[in-house]
């Protein structure tokens, strides 16, 4: 993960919005003029926070669009961005739950039934199906769990604030691993150096 961040259960929001006509882009698989040409064709526009807000610096005002931010950290740097640009601003935070200062990375988490609000607040018809979003949830975190650098106290951290009991396990089983690691590394350089 090249980004700042990760939010466990976005990709329950994302499969949700999409089935009300949302398109779920990210601006690296995605080319400028599409970019500009999704921006500049919605009522509605909803990031989470971080690289896809910065492709609005490429277009002027769009007087008629609501725009959404749903935050990782307590920053207002992302609703500078937007503020001037569109109709309405509105944004929501998640719960940080992790930080990992040496890589600036952090997991956070949403409030399911906040966020559902949030959205319905735009006039987004979204439906929350809590089995569905803790499953979502436990494999955003179990994914990020596995493709950062982060130690078993910080998986801990993880586990300890997803709901779902497979996945929940899986952490548990990815400590495991990070600590044989840590162990076999220290085996291999006794010496220290």
């Amino acid at each position: 993960m090249k980004d700042l961040g990760y939010v466990a259960g976005e990709s329950y929001i994302a499969r949700e919005l999409s089935k009300n006509g949302f398109i779920d882009f990210t601006p690296e698989g995605t080319s400028y003029s599409e970019q500009l040409n999704l921006y500049l064709n919605s009522k509605i526009l909803i990031f989470s926070e971080g690289s896809a807000i910065h492709g609005t610096d490429l277009i002027g005002r769009l007087p008629d669009c609501e725009a959404g931010v749903i935050r990782r950290r307590a920053s207002e740097s992302t609703e500078f961005l937007l503020k001037s640009k569109v109709k309405t601003l509105r944004s929501i935070d998640c719960r940080v739950a992790k930080t990992h200062p040496q890589e600036r990375k952090t997991l956070s988490f949403i409030d399911p039934e906040a966020t559902i609000a949030w959205l319905q607040d735009f006039g987004v018809e979204v439906k929350l199906d809590m089995e569905k979003f803790v499953l979502d949830e436990g494999r955003d975190a179990v994914s990020y769990a596995r493709n950062s650098k982060i130690g078993p106290g910080e998986i801990l951290t993880i586990r300890d604030n997803i709901k779902s009991p497979k996945h929940r396990a899986e952490l548990v089983g990815l400590i495991s691993c990070r600590r044989n690691r840590t162990i076999s590394k220290i085996e291999k350089n006794p010496s220290g150096k």
